[in-house]
């Protein structure tokens, strides 16, 4: 099979991959939303995301068919007029290439940090800051890599598309290359480590830890892709073969970004009624039996629409929702200073009365060291 057809077969795979783990977040925000108009600013941009990873495959296909300037000095001085004409072609869209994989990388990152925004709701200051100050350099650095791209690495802009190239880095992009992976690859480490504080303070079992952990380590494998496309970029000068890796890497941040939320629609697809051990979306789970689980009322955390106690992974501005646990799950962080209504029995109580002195009475009588949370409606008549 000839490098262009093997090229156009496994890019387009993994672009309508990205595709349907795209549509199958946005079904599962809008199972755990309620509606379209409440989705999240991220998953707008994620939608960005994938326009310019639509990009990235429509561009790679197209060099691999036309060629650039990125060929031995002697083959372009020999090329015909049509030959140069194709590879000035090839060699613009390998310079749209670059700004459509810039964008889609660094927008995926964005989706992330609004989504840590979110998680770090109602904890410490600190974790707070930390978000910001991530974001802040992933802002910084994706808008330094593209101006230095455009307008420093190759100047003038336009030898990017030059044949033959007169300017080495034009053809092989290589200082760009190195500065732009120096930058992703900082900036996806700081996106590990920023959910490590949260998940150590998160009132879960060992092993659930382990799985959430696990499920916001995906992002190595996206600095693996960029690490091999580099290595295959440089290794295999005059080459198009770092084509498969550049399609690869986009479509890994794509897969990574996403399938974290994908959660709702996986588990309505594998046909699971109300299981919570996705360790992507750890709610603390109990037996029929257990005391922790028994109400009086509602199964409702007494507390839950405290913002200050509770940050969501899914929710929107820190409150709990009353979707049902089928359509959608959170991060629960609890409140280190707060009374710890999971570990400790707690019961709910609905009481109408005209006589608060029947309340005061029945308060007074109670000996349960349950925490018992009364819903109490004072009637008075003239």
């Amino acid at each position: 099979m000839e490098f262009t057809t093997k090229l156009e077969i496994e890019s387009w795979v993994l672009y309508v991959l990205g595709v349907i783990v795209v549509i199958m977040r946005l079904i599962s925000r809008r199972m755990k939303l309620g509606n379209w108009n409440s989705l999240a600013p991220e998953d707008y941009i994620v939608v960005f995301a994938l326009i310019n990873f639509t990009g990235v495959v429509v561009s790679i296909n197209e060099v691999a068919k036309n060629g650039s300037n990125y060929m031995p000095e002697e083959v372009a001085l020999h090329l015909t007029p049509a030959q140069r004409d194709q590879a000035i072609f090839g060699s613009k869209m390998t310079f749209v290439l670059e700004i459509f994989t810039l964008t889609a990388t660094w927008s995926i990152k964005i989706c992330l940090l609004l989504m840590y925004n979110r998680l770090t709701e109602g904890t410490s200051v600190r974790h707070r800051w930390v978000v910001r100050f991530v974001s802040g350099y992933c802002a910084f650095t994706y808008l330094l890599v593209v101006f230095m791209f455009v307008f420093y690495w190759c100047h003038p802009t336009y030898e990017y598309w030059a044949v033959p190239v007169r300017i080495e880095q034009c053809a092989t992009y290589y200082h760009h290359l190195i500065f732009a992976t120096a930058c992703n690859i900082s900036s996806d480490l700081m996106l590990l480590v920023i959910p490590i504080p949260i998940i150590y303070r998160i009132r879960l079992p060992l092993k659930r830890k382990v799985g959430l952990c696990a499920v916001f380590s995906l992002g190595i494998f996206n600095i693996l892709a960029a690490i091999l496309n580099r290595y295959y970029n440089f290794s295999n000068p005059n080459s198009y073969v770092f084509l498969y890796w550049y399609v690869a890497e986009v479509g890994i941040a794509m897969y990574v970004g996403n399938l974290p939320l994908c959660w709702p629609v996986i588990r309505l697809v594998l046909g699971s009624k109300g299981d919570s051990s996705n360790p992507s979306y750890p709610n603390p789970s109990y037996g029929d039996n257990s005391s922790r689980r028994k109400t009086n009322g509602t199964s409702r955390h007494p507390l839950a629409s405290k913002a200050s106690v509770w940050a969501k992974l899914e929710d929107e501005e820190g409150m709990r929702t009353d979707v049902s646990p089928d359509h959608g799950s959170e991060i629960e962080l609890v409140d280190q200073k707060g009374p710890d209504l999971v570990n400790q029995p707690y019961r709910t109580e609905a009481e109408v009365t005209s006589d608060p002195q029947q309340h005061r009475q029945r308060n007074k009588n109670s000996t349960s060291n349950n925490i018992t949370v009364t819903t109490k409606v004072d009637i008075t008549t003239d």
